[in-house]
């Protein structure tokens, strides 16, 4: 998934508001079972974060469009880009993993299937357009993503 082409620039936007379409529950991607590491209580089920993907291209060039940290390193731009994104986001929501599944890139997660209450949070469509339009950037409908280990 090319994260970054996928992206219209129009939508990158950190002064005005992004005004989104809503998510239904049919543009959400199927929730995996809860997290089972116990063959004896059924099938195996690794550990998943419902969230976004933020990588840090995406970051970089987010900070560019914006003029965030001109003068900076590109990674200190797109660094400072990251937190002021997580600043504005739902408290819900502003955790984060590195996603192992895409070269350790940050994801803000929203829930997970660690617990049933973690699932019902990755479930919850209110939660997750809240999320969405926070991140000032349309970065479509959240993903399922592995933890990685930094």
């Amino acid at each position: 998934m090319d994260v970054l082409a996928s992206l219209d620039p129009q939508t990158m936007n950190n002064t005005n508001a992004v005004v989104l379409k809503p998510l239904t529950r049919e543009d959400l991607h199927p929730s995996p079972p809860l997290r089972n590491r116990h063959k004896s209580r059924g099938p195996p089920s690794n550990l998943r974060a419902l969230g976004y993907l933020t990588p840090w291209p995406l970051m970089e060039q987010y900070a560019v469009d914006n003029k965030i940290a001109e003068g900076d390193s590109p990674f200190q731009r797109a660094t400072a880009a990251w937190n002021q994104i997580r600043d504005r986001l739902p408290p819900e929501s502003c955790t984060y993993i590195l996603a192992r599944d895409f070269n350790m890139a940050p994801c803000f997660v929203i829930g997970s299937n660690k617990n049933p209450q973690q699932l019902k949070r990755a479930e919850d469509l209110d939660l997750i357009n809240r999320t969405r339009s926070a991140l000032g950037i349309d970065l479509g409908p959240p993903g399922w993503y592995a933890p990685g280990r930094a």
